[in-house]
């Protein structure tokens, strides 16, 4: 499956930053990278490169942002459209886990999402690694999808979705974004009107942009700069 999504703001990860990039003037950085590549950064970059400098970064990272980066750094929430509060939902669909997991995983997933009224029995998994390692009996009600099988609205559209990929070193990953972009409802992800958005990346889902800056001192958003290959 590619790794990259549509999005404008070009996002990159920091080991794709070159040498150099950081201490160009007016710099922005999109940034795709978990907490643990972030930390790195941070310890080896104490202070902003550049006073000019500015890193979005993923909202869950938030509480590793040193305070003298604080007026440097703007952070992004991946939101899904919707006017109205959903309580009954046509599948429950999960992502990111391994067909070694699924078995013993499901009763507690099962218990994770009691009280939600899911339609249809059967439940769907875009799961890592080979089947014949966690062959899953024929007449069970759990079934182990490909990406293009379980990627479809036909699958995800209107069904309660749990995406279980680690998020140490990618933050904004693509099963979050194939998931909400085929109008799944995805655990963890804020319900918003469309006009209250900061960038649109589909019909279903978009980005709102927060400032961690003190009162007084906020960043308005800009484009972030795109990364020239270095030789």
């Amino acid at each position: 499956m590619d790794l990259d999504y549509y999005n404008p703001f070009l996002p990159v990860f920091l080991s794709d930053v070159k040498k150099g990039e950081l201490k160009k003037p007016q710099r922005t950085l999109f940034l795709r990278d978990g907490h643990i590549p972030l930390n790195s950064f941070f310890k080896k970059h104490p202070v902003p490169c550049h006073h000019e400098l500015l890193l979005y970064i993923h909202q869950d990272c938030k509480s590793h942002i040193p305070q003298r980066w604080v007026k440097n750094v703007m952070l992004y929430e991946i939101v899904r459209f919707s006017n109205q509060k959903k309580s009954i939902f046509k599948n429950l669909c999960i992502a990111g886990i391994s067909h070694l997991e699924i078995l013993k995983s499901l009763p507690f997933i099962e218990k994770k999402v009691d009280g939600l009224q899911i339609k249809g029995k059967s439940r769907y998994f875009y799961a890592l690694g080979s089947p014949s390692l966690a062959p899953i009996p024929a007449e069970s009600d759990v079934h182990c999808l490909n990406g293009l099988d379980f990627f479809s609205r036909d699958i995800l559209s209107d069904s309660f979705c749990i995406n279980k990929a680690p998020k140490s070193f990618v933050a904004d990953d693509i099963l979050t974004h194939m998931i909400l972009s085929h109008n799944g409802h995805l655990q963890g992800v804020r319900s918003v009107k469309k006009e209250s958005c900061s960038l649109i990346l589909s019909p279903y889902h978009g980005m709102i942009f927060h400032t961690v800056a003190p009162k007084g001192s906020k960043r308005l958003p800009r484009p972030p700069s795109k990364i020239k290959n270095q030789d």
